[in-house]
């Protein structure tokens, strides 16, 4: 369990850390309105969550081949394709993938394939390096971590 203390340290400033990630800048989802000049897709102008915001994921990966994320965008693809079906008030998903390395470009590109190719509208992916200060931040505010080491 996470004390109250340990709690507010991890969210301080989240709205300050959303406005920095250029990543999260750039999203959009057709259903939503775009967030105020003082907002974020997450937060509000005083840094609260949005009741409306998205379910933020997020892994971590050195984009080597031993990281099966193929695993990760089929996943994506099929609840994309269930959200859009669905009648049930499911929520937009922002997957943040974090880290660097060989193979990112092509995961990037796989990326852009799909959400072009499929017309997502429920689903975003998008990429970012994080400082170090950075990560606690923002795995305060996620709503859940994947791993896909071998």
């Amino acid at each position: 369990m996470i004390s109250e203390k340990r709690k507010a340290h991890l969210l301080n400033n989240p709205l300050q850390l959303f406005s920095r990630l250029a990543s999260l800048e750039s999203i959009s989802f057709p259903s939503l309105p775009p967030p105020s000049p003082s907002q974020t897709l997450f937060t509000t102008s005083t840094g609260s969550p949005l009741p409306s915001r998205p379910a933020l994921l997020i892994t971590s990966t050195s984009h080597t081949p031993d990281e099966d994320l193929s695993i990760l965008l089929r996943a994506l693809s099929l609840y994309e394709r269930s959200a859009r079906s669905s009648n049930r008030n499911l929520p937009r998903i922002v997957m943040l993938v974090t880290g660097k390395g060989p193979g990112k470009l092509s995961f990037e590109r796989e990326v852009q394939r799909l959400e072009s190719e499929e017309s997502w509208e429920w689903v975003r992916i998008r990429t970012e390096w994080l400082t170090l200060e950075d990560y606690p931040k923002l795995l305060g505010f996620v709503f859940s971590l994947l791993f896909f080491h071998d």
